[in-house]
């Protein structure tokens, strides 16, 4: 027995989180990724909005949404969030069918199922311009299936829900497209207070300053006080109204020429 022990003086165990294993393997992939990219280093307010978020993983869950322009947004986007937020332990999103099916697209296919080996759970779904390609059926077994996990992700911490509210990609010219209300219904299966997280992400094709520039983690209570914004009582516009009030903030992060259907927005 030790001395220490002995007296009767016990060692006290650190309830530090100790540093995620992932980070440093998360970090570099990350610093490849940005300078392939051309993007500048991330600006002292996006690293600190990072770390707001980061802290707040460790009491509930967060959304984490971006706009969509490029194939390469997913790469990005899980580099980034793996290595910034670190409490994070499982992840879950949206992904089109059409690239989980193995019969149109192998290779995303394979990609998208290879991400469960970092828990990130690629949950298919039929988007609203593939719904020809695919049964009435199956989008409402899969629509059903998304809003089981997506529930049961939300109402636990240290998880990200990830998204794209516009739906499509952009890839003509860069700016953002109205957003679906997808991101305004996860209202309905969200904790009250669940902070949303924008993500802007500028390319070196659509502007002369490609970088990425994170938002600060808010609560919709939280939005609609600041832009003074009335919420509908209807299901569908509210989920609407909700998806525009997110998306317009979003824009606010990116140069006014890529805003697109915000830019002149009246919220």
């Amino acid at each position: 027995m030790s001395l220490r022990r002995s007296l009767g003086v016990t060692e006290r165990v650190s309830s530090e989180k100790k540093p995620s294993p992932r980070a440093p393997i998360s970090e570099f992939i990350w610093n490849i990724v940005s300078e392939l990219q051309g993007f500048e280093p991330l600006s002292e307010q996006s690293l600190h909005n990072l770390t707001l978020a980061n802290e707040t993983l460790k009491k509930e869950a967060l959304i984490v949404y971006l706009n969509h322009t490029s194939t390469k947004d997913a790469p990005v986007a899980i580099s980034l969030v793996l290595s910034h937020l670190t409490n994070a332990i499982r992840f879950l999103g949206p992904a089109g069918m059409k690239h989980y099916d193995f019969s149109r697209d192998p290779i995303n296919a394979i990609l998208l199922r290879a991400l469960r080996l970092l828990n990130i759970r690629a949950v298919p779904v039929i988007q609203h311009d593939d719904l020809e390609s695919y049964p009435p059926h199956l989008r409402e077994t899969l629509i059903k299936q998304l809003k089981k996990k997506t529930r049961g992700l939300l109402n636990r911490s240290r998880s990200v829900y990830g998204i794209t509210p516009e739906g499509k990609r952009n890839k003509e010219t860069g700016t953002i497209l109205r957003a679906r209300p997808g991101i305004g219904k996860l209202e309905k299966v969200a904790p009250r207070n669940i902070k949303y997280l924008p993500i802007a992400i500028v390319y070196k094709e659509y502007s002369q300053k490609p970088q990425v520039v994170v938002g600060k983690p808010e609560s919709l209570a939280e939005l609609v006080t600041i832009f003074d914004v009335l919420l509908p009582r209807e299901e569908t516009e509210r989920a609407q109204k909700i998806a525009d009030l997110l998306m317009y903030n979003l824009s606010l992060l990116m140069p006014k020429e890529l805003r697109g259907f915000y830019s002149d927005f009246d919220i």
